[in-house]
């Protein structure tokens, strides 16, 4: 066991829950290029290359070389400009999402991010995407080398953390994501579309307060 571990932690997802990342609006981008529903998000999220980048073993070139090489299925010669167009969109962050986590931080919780994504997203938090959290640590697939769901890294953001998992609260946007959580004894909700509060009611009802 652990010796002087916290009691309570919250623990956010990034894409999904404080970056909007809305799954309906990749269906949409792709219907204006031409696209069938889901081939962006397959292109994009479901090949090795994006798998080994999630892990700390592939690279962003090598990710966005086979996401170009997917699309031509429904896109032919137009694979690449359709890719760098869904590159360049403007982001969107979910800034209530965001507001409740610098609120719960200056209430005390302890806050961790617990996030599937590149290594380099240490930097792009604030750097690209302006979201300016204190958090107390932050576990990144690309960066500790293994991703949500496996049970292994719910334990591991605990550790870190210093907090048991029975003392963690996780949101994220994925049903198989939360549902991993709490198959390690954690609370976790799943957070979709604008449910800002239906996250605070969840919180409450976990006993958090920032208020």
């Amino acid at each position: 066991m652990l010796r002087g571990m916290e009691k309570r932690a919250v623990l956010f997802d990034f894409g999904g829950v404080l970056l909007r990342q809305d799954w309906h609006a990749y269906d949409e981008f792709g219907r204006d290029h031409g696209l069938p529903e889901g081939a962006l998000r397959d292109a994009l999220y479901r090949t090795p290359e994006w798998r080994a980048l999630n892990v700390g073993q592939g690279d962003r070139d090598s990710w966005a070389a086979a996401a170009i090489r997917e699309l031509p299925r429904f896109v032919d010669s137009r694979a690449e400009v359709v890719f760098e167009a869904w590159r360049a969109r403007p982001f969107e962050r979910h800034e209530p999402n965001i507001a409740l986590a610098q609120a719960l931080k200056a209430a005390g919780t302890r806050l961790g991010l617990l996030s599937n994504a590149a290594a380099d997203l240490e930097q792009l938090i604030t750097e690209q995407f302006e979201v300016h959290i204190d958090f107390d640590d932050r576990v990144i697939s690309g960066v500790v080398g293994v991703a949500k769901p496996e049970p292994e890294v719910f334990h591991l953001a605990a550790e870190r953390i210093g907090v048991r998992p029975e003392g963690c609260f996780f949101i994220d946007d994925l049903p198989a994501n939360v549902e991993a959580a709490r198959s390690v004894g954690m609370q976790a909700y799943n957070f979709v579309g604008d449910d800002y509060e239906g996250l605070r009611s969840a919180l409450l009802a976990a006993g958090y307060r920032w208020e």
